[in-house]
């Protein structure tokens, strides 16, 4: 899990939600074609997942993902997450104080 994933789920409460902007991965040719000056410049390691819409680390770090919303831009689509942190532990539903008893 990356640093920025682990704060993002400390912070939020359970069912706390985080809206991420992103690449997606591309749904038509057109958009391909603009999502490639996007690996050029980044690199295509960098990229290979949002290529294949793949979202792992988000799911890995306790995260529910859904999508709003696709923009189509110059560089390719561009989505819209919704992410809720879900639950890891019973122990997550209880005050820091509940859980000392």
């Amino acid at each position: 899990m990356t640093p920025l994933l682990a704060e993002s789920r400390r912070v939020l409460r359970v069912d706390g939600r985080l809206i991420i902007a992103d690449w997606g991965c591309p749904h038509d040719h057109l958009m391909r074609l603009a999502f490639l000056r996007v690996q050029l410049l980044d690199g295509f390691a960098n990229t290979r997942q949002h290529a294949a819409g793949e979202l792992p680390r988000l799911r890995q770090a306790g995260f529910s993902v859904e999508t709003i919303d696709r923009l189509r831009t110059v560089w390719g689509e561009l989505e819209l997450l919704a992410t809720t942190r879900t639950r890891s532990s019973p122990e997550e539903d209880q005050c820091p104080a509940e859980s000392r008893k």
